[in-house]
């Protein structure tokens, strides 16, 4: 659709023309005359138009290209504006004042604005990096220490007294690590020495190998002294536990909720007690003081090794054994149904929870022995048949 300025044109043209094309008709022009006008008359219009396209397509070059330099303007106004605020932020933080005169040169305004800019940034970065290392070290002393670290409170980079704050804090850290090095030297050494000591006296033949000099039995003078005051203090953690259980049993009514048969199940083991020997009580009764116990069928000893209970066992599965004995001198019975018999009823009897026992050498040697000796029995091979 034709704009309306552009229909008026033509309309004008037309007119025109049409009023040309009456003159050549007056004229009486034909043929080749006429051709001749014709072509005239259009190179004239298409060249002019032609022109005035050309002009108005530069004019529009142009207007775009003063557009394009003004947004180009705007934008160098704006980064200049920020520089100038990172500069300020800097200077503020780094505690430098601006050096840039006025000149008359903007070009030279420009480039001194950008040193003193490239000035800032090379310093700041130099000092963010050593204050990242400084840092990196004060991270790993407060991991270490379990202490708090230096808060950051700049924006871009740190000034001098930052840095100071955080240089003291290192100082105080690294001084603090060391002293706990030193202490906890000192215990290291201790703890070698104890050992060393406590091997020496457990070793065998102890009064044949050790030192007599006075020094070692200063030595063992204060370990002793050291261990009999952690009994102690053990013994009476022990004993106001016990209070405590005894009261929490008192508020709670315990004896009518639970069944404690005497002397089943009330006993206990007498240990090595440093300070006297404790008595416990229970419903107001003084529970026994053994060496020795029988509790669900296993043997409760001080000693904690398996060889008490291996012993009872033994003998438990002896008596199985011979309980069967008629059943072993049958001969109409088959050897393979006699050791399955043999595998529940008395091998059973030793080995029932011996997943939990500390057992020796010497234990597993007891219970084989005893083991082959039942199943030579069995099939009836004497000790002497080899």
């Amino acid at each position: 659709m034709l704009s309306p300025w552009v229909s008026g044109v033509l309309s004008e043209l037309s007119q025109k023309l049409g009023m040309i094309a009456d003159i050549w008709n007056a004229m009486g022009l034909e043929g080749e005359n006429l051709r001749l006008r014709i072509h005239s008359l259009s190179s004239h219009l298409f060249l002019m138009l032609d022109e005035m396209y050309s002009e108005e397509i530069l004019a529009k070059q142009s207007i775009i290209d003063s557009i394009k330099e003004l947004k180009v303007h705007s934008s160098f106004i704006n980064l200049h504006y920020i520089a100038q605020v990172k500069i300020k932020e800097l200077e503020s933080e780094l505690g430098l004042t601006n050096n840039i005169s006025e000149t008359s040169s903007l070009v030279m305004t420009e480039k001194l604005f950008y040193d003193h800019f490239k000035a800032l940034t090379e310093k700041s970065s130099s000092i963010l990096q050593t204050y990242n290392l400084l840092k990196e070290e004060e991270k790993d002393l407060c991991a270490r220490l379990d202490e708090p670290s230096v808060p950051e409170t700049f924006i871009h980079v740190p000034n001098t007294e930052q840095i100071r704050i955080l240089k003291e804090n290192i100082d105080h850290l690294t001084l603090e690590k060391v002293t706990n090095v030193c202490v906890i030297d000192l215990l290291q050494q201790k703890t070698i020495d104890d050992e060393e000591i406590i091997t020496l006296v457990t070793a065998p033949n102890p009064m044949e190998n050790l030192s007599l000099s006075k020094n070692f039995l200063d030595h063992v003078t204060k370990l002793r002294n050291s261990l009999a005051q952690e009994f102690v203090k053990l013994d009476d953690d022990c004993q106001r536990i016990i209070k405590e259980i005894m009261h929490i049993a008192g508020r709670l009514n315990i004896d009518n909720g639970v069944n404690i048969q005497q002397p089943v199940s009330a006993r206990f083991l007498q240990h090595d007690w440093v300070a006297s020997i404790p008595e416990l009580m229970i419903g107001g009764g003084v529970v026994e003081r053994v060496g020795r116990f029988t509790y669900l069928g296993s043997l409760i000893s001080p000693c904690g090794l398996a060889c008490d209970e291996v012993s009872a066992r033994i003998q438990k599965a002896r008596l199985a054994f011979a309980n069967l004995h008629h059943f072993w001198r049958r001969r109409d019975i088959r050897l393979s149904i006699k050791g399955r018999v043999y595998c529940a009823a008395v091998r059973s009897v030793p080995l029932y929870g011996s997943e939990t026992w500390p057992v020796r050498v010497e234990d597993i040697r007891r219970l084989l022995v005893f083991d082959h000796r039942c199943l030579r029995n069995i099939a009836r091979i004497s000790w002497d048949h080899r």
